[in-house]
């Protein structure tokens, strides 16, 4: 049988007619229905569900926040607006100054990275501000896991040398995805100094104890400067670290 269409009515009547589109007015909105078959035809709501998905995920959901990340993003890192080829930017949720830290040999810190829309960098790298002779330094990305803790290594630059000032960089083609938290910093071999983020420009990540007066701002280990860097990482709540600044990695947009 062919369906039949009504038009606009201020709500669905019944009895219903079977195998038929009805289009139902509701305040300023137009909704579409159609019956199923037989002596007692039920109504469907039709719906684009392609439509809705993009409008959850813009919405960042509510029924999986915990991976939902696009609505938080949407003024977070890195830098709110659009991505202007041959700018820097860094790992800063919101910022207005760099600060620096002093690195500590075979330390590992890393601090989460949002991220509010594609974006493509071909370099990679820190900034050095105060060199130490030999010194040496790897940028680390690592995807997050299910829990939003960081996993799998998704990128390790070779040894970028911290023996002079300025900014040190690997060349890179990396693109990342639209709506997804990352988890980006640096390993140390030596007491070099790089630039920071500060902590007040940091999402937090906890409080340290229920009295405790500071947030929890990065993740630090310490493994072997010499050895791969871990992967997966294995997260581990004791290394939460407060009030602490994040090397600041900066990276050069490229055209998408």
């Amino acid at each position: 049988m062919a369906f039949a269409a009504h038009k606009v009515l201020s709500a669905l009547p019944s009895p219903l007619d079977p195998d038929a589109i009805y289009y139902v007015r509701d305040g300023s909105r137009v909704r579409q229905y159609v019956t199923s078959s037989g002596p007692s035809p039920v109504a469907y709501l039709v719906q684009d569900t392609a439509l809705v998905d993009e409008i959850s995920t813009a919405r960042a959901g509510r029924a999986n926040l915990n991976e939902r990340l696009t609505g938080i993003s949407n003024i977070a890192g890195p830098g709110a607006g659009g991505r202007v080829v041959g700018n820097f930017y860094d790992n800063a949720f919101q910022a207005s100054a760099a600060t620096t830290v002093a690195g500590v040999a075979n330390r590992i810190e890393i601090a989460p990275f949002f991220v509010n829309q594609p974006c493509r960098f071909d370099q990679i790298g820190v900034s050095v501000s105060t060199a130490v002779a030999g010194a040496a330094g790897k940028v680390l990305i690592y995807d997050s896991g299910a829990n939003n803790w960081p996993d799998t290594l998704a990128f390790g630059s070779e040894d970028l040398d911290l023996s002079t000032a300025g900014y040190k960089f690997s060349s890179v083609d990396i693109t990342f995805d639209e709506g997804r938290l990352y988890w980006v910093g640096f390993h140390h071999s030596s007491t070099a100094g790089i630039r920071a983020v500060p902590v007040a420009s940091l999402v937090n990540i906890g409080v340290n104890g229920s009295g405790g007066a500071n947030y929890m701002s990065i993740i630090r280990r310490t493994a072997a400067f010499a050895d791969a860097p871990p992967d997966p990482w294995v997260f581990a709540g004791s290394e939460l670290t407060a009030n602490a600044s994040a090397p600041s990695i900066r990276m050069r947009a490229a055209a998408i």
